[in-house]
């Protein structure tokens, strides 16, 4: 994966910011970030959003406009300074790594016991992907943050569930066949090497 050797985090941008202000949005990362970032060096970026930027919990299932031109805008900053893009829904539906941080906050977490809320999560990343998935620049779709579960196995139905049900929909449209999110744990920091599992999805 030569594309994803060495990358840096745009954390607290499009995720855990301090509130949902779209002044911080447009502004906490800018075109000129992207630039230096790639004057540094360095090959990728990975671009955590927190869902309620894409769908409100009010509409679900209709992708808020607004919040993914800010992900379409960060993908062509990106394709002009020949980045690559770890494209990751952090808070998802049912699912935030922090509720595993302290004791009993755990139980908030009913991604992986609830069918409607997966349903829900995996209808979001067929909007990502149908998308991004001809994004302008080499794109790993990473489907959650951060899962701490006793065993794979719910994490990895889930994934399985999300490929599944793309492939199933492109086959009824008689789509090419799309890249589709897998679980993965890809590690980025200013200054560490990208650890991607084969699990990553990428397209270039």
């Amino acid at each position: 994966m030569k594309d994803f050797v060495c990358g840096v985090n745009l954390g607290g941008w499009l995720s855990q910011y301090a509130t949902y202000d779209h002044e911080h949005f447009r502004t906490f990362i800018t075109r000129a970030d992207i630039d230096q970032i790639a004057s540094w060096g360095l090959d990728h970026v990975r671009l955590p959003v927190d869902y309620p930027v894409l769908e409100s919990d009010d509409a679900v299932g209709v992708p808020l406009e607004e919040g993914y031109a800010y992900v379409e805008q960060c993908l062509q900053w990106c394709a002009d300074a020949g980045l690559a893009v770890i494209l990751d829904v952090h808070d998802a539906p049912g699912f935030t790594f922090r509720n595993d941080l302290e004791e009993g906050d755990a139980a908030a977490n009913t991604l992986f016991t609830d069918p409607a809320v997966q349903d829900r999560l995996v209808a979001l990343w067929e909007t990502i992907v149908r998308r991004f998935a001809d994004a302008p620049v080499p794109i790993i779709f990473e489907l959650l943050n951060e899962v701490t579960l006793p065993d794979n196995g719910p994490r990895n139905a889930l994934a399985s569930r999300t490929r599944t049900r793309r492939g199933q929909r492109d086959r009824a449209s008689g789509a090419a066949r799309r890249p589709t999110p897998a679980t993965s744990r890809a590690s980025v920091s200013g200054s560490s090497r990208a650890r991607s599992t084969t699990n990553s999805v990428r397209t270039s």
